[in-house]
């Protein structure tokens, strides 16, 4: 009967260890979402910035040197641009957007030449059909 006694004495000490022990178990695996939650939360905000220097230096510094920055582990490869550097490459990318539209402004007016005799003839058969003015 004694050992009855010390079993079932002992049987809510056990219940309370495994209880503390469960708690303990669903905290840890609570902790690893929420570390691999903010792990997912950096990775997004770290292509974000990097996104957003891409847009912002896009005209300004070449694709390749932009990526060299991006991936220093220092700020070394910032500092090598000057601002002279960065005006002068500011003045090429407004030189280079200059040309693109200069290049489709001449494509429009050869495509304008190309449809003036379409348009005229066109222009003479809608006036022709027209009722002449009282």
């Amino acid at each position: 009967m004694e050992i009855v006694g010390v079993v079932l004495g002992a049987l809510p000490i056990a219940l309370q260890g495994f209880q503390t022990l469960n708690r303990f178990y669903l905290h840890c695996e609570d902790y690893d979402r929420q570390l691999i939650r903010a792990n997912l939360s950096v990775i997004v905000q770290d292509l974000k910035f990097r996104d957003s220097i891409r847009l912002l230096f896009r005209n300004l510094i070449s694709e390749e040197i932009l990526t060299q920055c991006l991936n220093s582990s220092d700020q070394r490869a910032w500092r090598e641009f000057s601002e002279v550097e960065l005006a002068l490459a500011a003045l090429s990318a407004r030189n280079t957007e200059a040309e693109g539209l200069q290049a489709a402004i001449l494509e429009m007016r050869q495509l304008f030449e190309e449809l003036l005799p379409y348009l005229k003839v066109r222009l003479k058969l809608h006036a022709s059909k027209r009722p002449p003015l009282k």
